[in-house]
């Protein structure tokens, strides 16, 4: 599964995965989107180029634009669930990636963009209706 890490990710975090193995990389370092990209400027970037997009920013599910370019640009779309008071932190997020991402590769094997799928404090990945 080849990822890019939107700005509200952490870098490291996409550079540690990318150390791993995991084909990770994080869009202030994509040249022409940098960190000051707007999501749909990525997601013309992530679709066309088969990517899939992970994100905490949930209002991309709840944006009625924003859902209809994921759809038109065929963007597979993981949401991480970091709580609504935004409780969950760096390491916690952490944490939640490395328990999550086994399950997030079988998901995309298993569903065809587009679509967005949340990630859950448990690891687990959903599709989101």
């Amino acid at each position: 599964m080849n990822s890019v890490f939107d700005n509200c990710m952490s870098y490291d975090l996409a550079q540690a995965l990318s150390i791993l193995g995991k084909n990770v990389g994080h869009v202030s370092a994509i040249p022409g989107l940098g960190g000051g990209a707007l999501d749909p400027v990525i997601y013309d970037y992530v679709g066309p180029r088969d990517l899939r997009l992970v994100s905490v920013d949930h209002a991309m599910k709840r944006t009625p634009a924003y859902v209809a370019d994921i759809r038109r640009l065929g963007v597979g779309l993981f949401l991480v669930d970091i709580g609504k008071s935004r409780q969950l932190k760096a390491w916690g997020i952490c944490k939640l990636m490395f328990k999550a991402w086994d399950n997030m590769e079988n998901f995309d094997e298993t569903n065809s963009p587009p679509y967005i799928a949340l990630v859950k404090h448990n690891g687990q990945v959903v599709k989101f209706h």
